[in-house]
């Protein structure tokens, strides 16, 4: 079950989108959920069947997108990650300033950016990626 929250004194309205994917990034299945979410609470969404796909291969993106950005995103596979079938993602790294720009060929879990410096402060330094850059 999907579910979101908002952690704010207003209420916020957007959409919530998913995406069972395969290894190669191609999308099988996808959704769109309509939210309007009261301050202080969460917002369950109705049951989705993946029962069929191939839990060593494809894993479930998504996304919650106010005004058409997206505020909060995660994914979720559906085996124990030693039995999940991970592509190499040929991580690549580039730092512009004070942004990191982090680019992968293939679903990654569990990035991890970190640096030996004692300066060095990351917004978020394990994340999931999808097939794309992040920044």
């Amino acid at each position: 079950m999907l579910e979101t929250g908002n952690e704010t004194a207003n209420i916020v309205k957007g959409k919530v989108k998913w995406e069972l994917k395969d290894g190669e990034d191609k999308v099988i299945k996808k959704g769109v959920f309509n939210a309007e979410i009261k301050p202080y609470s969460t917002l369950s969404f109705e049951e989705i069947d993946f029962c069929k796909t191939d839990v060593n291969e494809n894993h479930l993106y998504y996304a919650f997108e106010v005004d058409g950005k997206v505020v909060s995103s995660g994914s979720t596979i559906f085996a124990s990650p030693k039995y999940f079938n991970f592509k190499n993602p040929n991580l690549k790294v580039k730092v512009i300033g004070n942004t990191i720009e982090v680019e992968s060929s293939a679903y990654a879990k569990y990035v991890q950016i970190y640096s030996d410096t004692d300066d060095f402060v990351v917004s978020d330094n394990f994340f999931d990626m999808e097939k794309g850059v992040k920044q």
